[in-house]
């Protein structure tokens, strides 16, 4: 039987559930350490055999709490619900023979795993002092294993009040679209505000995260902040992209054949790469309250001179990356685009599926 019954504590990301990488730009989830335990089953369970689909976990010293009908009842119940995008599991102290015969003298439908020495519990409450010797709290975990809510305390109440609500909003927000892949747009319209280079270099660092062919990574980027190299650079812009002459900062992205992947049909997988940068740089910035806007109109023969860039790589877009600004900036025709509905094609127009 759980005997807390304390009102419920919730402790998310946006708390001290987050582990820095020694860095204090960088922060990521709380991930579970390797481990290798057993299930009911005695089965090996590690970390990554959860991998694919969320978790809950709930902790507890011994597995007693079992015992207790209507416990084991409403983990039942919830088991069923959350089925076949979560799982959920009691991590206990006890072997796996003691938890399979309590799985199968309770007809249970969630698992039980046997963490011995409680490494799991351990690492998630590596910050909290363990005063009771007791063992009490609930993780979600997604499908990556990253550690998204902890509870401290669990009780049937907890349970049908907050928690596998918790793990519902959880799953419904991971299955939309990404808000700032929504958010996105072409915008022209730039503000003065100065862009930080600490900034600059996290949306650089998104990019330089993108995957290539072969880990070639063939993305070069040259970074223009200073009021002079601006001007120079801004002489290379096409008459359409006058709006550009507004923005702090351009970026251009070049690359070379000579660091692309070989392949048989000789493609230049390289372009495709170095997109795939710039587009994650995109979604970096909008996270970031930024605009980065790539294009094609500029004239690449004058820009590769000046920016001293090898005669053999190909000059593949300069964006402009700067603060929003006000719309009545641009002219009519930009100015109706950039307040406008979103314009795009249909899904249907663009997929097909092939049987």
């Amino acid at each position: 039987m759980i005997s807390h019954k304390s009102s419920l504590k919730r402790r998310t990301i946006s708390e001290d559930w987050l582990e820095s990488t020694g860095r204090n730009d960088v922060v990521i989830y709380q991930t579970l350490p390797d481990f290798l335990i057993k299930n009911q089953d005695g089965v090996d369970i590690s970390r990554w055999s959860l991998r694919g689909k969320y978790w809950l976990f709930v902790f507890s010293s011994e597995a007693a709490e079992l015992e207790d009908p209507d416990f084991s009842k409403l983990l039942n119940k919830f088991a069923v619900q959350l089925r076949p995008s979560a799982g959920i599991a009691m991590i206990t102290s006890s072997s796996s023979g003691v938890l399979s015969r309590l799985h199968k003298e309770h007809n249970l439908t969630f698992d039980l795993f046997s963490d011995k020495e409680m490494v799991i519990w351990k690492s998630v409450n590596k910050d909290l002092p363990d005063s009771t010797g007791e063992c009490f709290c609930t993780v979600l975990l997604d499908p990556w294993g990253r550690i998204r809510k902890v509870f401290p305390d669990h009780s049937a109440e907890d349970f049908s009040r907050f928690i596998v609500q918790e793990m519902h909003e959880m799953v419904r927000h991971d299955l939309a679209l990404n808000a700032e892949i929504h958010t996105r747009r072409a915008f022209r319209a730039f503000s003065s505000r100065t862009v930080e280079r600490n900034s600059i270099l996290r949306i650089l660092e998104a990019g330089h995260l993108a995957p290539s062919c072969m880990n070639k990574q063939p993305w070069r980027f040259i970074v223009i902040d200073d009021s002079e190299g601006l001007k120079r650079v801004q002489e290379s812009l096409s008459e359409g992209n006058y709006w550009m002459k507004k923005a702090p900062v351009l970026i251009a992205a070049h690359a070379t054949k000579r660091d692309d992947c070989t392949l048989n049909d000789r493609r230049n997988y390289y372009l495709f790469g170095t997109g795939l940068a710039v587009g994650f740089m995109i979604i970096q910035a909008t996270q970031m309250g930024m605009v980065l806007h790539p294009v094609a109109g500029y004239n690449p023969i004058e820009l590769k001179k000046l920016l001293q860039v090898p005669e053999e790589a190909v000059m593949i877009t300069l964006m402009a990356l700067g603060y929003p600004g006000d719309p009545e900036t641009l002219g009519d025709k930009h100015r109706k685009i950039e307040t406008g509905d979103r314009i795009r094609k249909s899904l249907d127009q663009v997929v097909s599926w092939f049987s």
